[in-house]
């Protein structure tokens, strides 16, 4: 398990929205949040619920601080996204487009973790990499074999939503004629509206999102794996607690006061068309990719056939705090 401190977490948080050009808007916020989280008083449910979000931005600029100059003009596009949107997922309004900014900066987080992997990415977004001509259109476009990989990238905003995203960014894949992946943040769909997911017990916690994944996500996209649609990466980074222990002192219900450490808990699952024999070999490769980069050894393998997974328990950042 990675640990960072409060004083780490602050300075990166203000590293990062210098590099960015941050100046306003969610991420500077984050700064005033994580300020609450260290301190003894009442903790706002912004402060609560934005550890997820927190650490993503930090993972954004990890990687796009060194690849930045690949991509010209790729960190004004990470700085638009890290200004723009609520404060909370949750508070996303689509009507209004203003969870925009999140679904952009899913395409950078993946895109970033693609690189990081030693992935060739050759454009993202529309930017190309080392100002190579775009063939194609996509979120993200690898290569992979001298052959071209598309991934198109979607966030359902809700769990009825998982099918609807996986269809759409099929249906892009197809017309461009090449092979592809479907990529989904199912961050937001997954997790109760305002609740944070209490990981108390460590060998739960590797387990639990993966668990769902693939019971309650799994099923919605496999008909979408078909034809060129050669595999999905499925994400998923969430808001979590850990109770440290149990005060003397009671609270007016007559429960112990609990003492918390917040996580943000990221999974991925990264399942494979087995259809007519397809199993094409970039799903595969990416995922042991990422494995690699991220040294991890004990990966859990699904029982389910060409289901390929692993579960990152991530940073418990902060001092111990209360709240009941």
């Amino acid at each position: 398990m990675f640990r960072k401190s409060y004083s780490d977490l602050q300075e990166n948080l203000a590293e990062a929205c210098q590099w960015a050009g941050v100046e306003r808007g969610r991420a500077k916020a984050y700064q005033k949040y994580l300020e609450q989280l260290h301190a003894k008083d009442t903790k706002s449910r912004e402060a609560l619920l934005c550890t997820a979000d927190l650490m993503d931005v930090l993972d954004v600029w990890d990687t796009w601080k060194i690849q930045e100059q690949n991509f010209p003009g790729i960190r004004s596009r990470i700085r638009i996204a890290l200004e723009k949107g609520p404060i909370l997922p949750e508070d996303e309004n689509i009507k209004i487009s203003d969870n925009q900014a999140r679904n952009d900066l899913f395409v950078f987080f993946l895109a970033g973790k693609l690189i990081q992997a030693g992935v060739q990415v050759l454009s993202i977004d529309g930017i190309s990499g080392n100002n190579n001509p775009i063939i194609c259109h996509g979120d993200i476009i690898c290569k992979f074999q001298n052959e071209e990989i598309l991934i198109e990238c979607k966030r359902p905003q809700k769990s009825t939503s998982i099918h609807s995203c996986a269809k759409k960014a099929r249906i892009q894949i197809q017309k461009s004629g090449r092979k592809g992946c479907i990529a989904l943040d199912c961050s937001k769909a997954i997790r109760p509206m305002g609740t944070l997911f209490d990981f108390s017990n460590d060998k739960e916690a590797h387990t639990t999102l993966l668990d769902q994944s693939e019971d309650d996500i799994v099923p919605k996209i496999t008909s979408h794996l078909k034809q060129n649609v050669v595999g999905a990466f499925l994400m998923i980074s969430v808001p979590g607690m850990k109770t440290n222990e149990e005060s003397t002192i009671l609270t007016p219900h007559g429960s112990p006061f609990k003492r918390y450490t917040p996580f943000r808990v990221s999974s991925m699952v990264v399942a494979s068309n087995e259809r007519a024999g397809e199993n094409h070999p970039f799903v595969k490769w990416v995922y042991d990719r990422l494995i690699s980069s991220q040294g991890h050894s004990d990966s859990l393998n699904a029982q389910r056939k060409q289901i390929y997974r692993r579960e990152q328990l991530e940073p418990s950042f902060l001092s111990g705090f209360h709240f009941s």
